[in-house]
């Protein structure tokens, strides 16, 4: 019998005290709140022609991490990403 999942959202934060990033799945209802008057950044799959792959996969993580090192100053030394050609 498979386990049924509440549809959820990730949330990436940096731990400055422990160097560390973190993960969490959360309720898609409850980060939605959160998220309402915030900046959104769509990522239109059609874009990418719909195809989530490794080259897809690492300029999202490279977006995503140059994005949290812009709020959290702290990771920016850690992050060395060349941008994509």
């Amino acid at each position: 019998m498979s386990k049924q999942r509440t549809p959820s959202s990730i949330v990436v934060h940096y731990d400055t005290e422990q160097k560390m990033l973190v993960c969490n799945a959360v309720a898609e209802a409850a980060v939605r709140p959160l998220c309402e008057g915030k900046l959104d950044i769509p990522v239109l799959l059609e874009e990418f022609d719909f195809k989530l792959d490794d080259e897809f996969a690492r300029r999202f993580g490279a977006a995503i991490l140059s994005l949290l090192a812009e709020y959290k100053p702290e990771l920016k030394q850690f992050v060395s990403v060349t941008p994509a050609q």
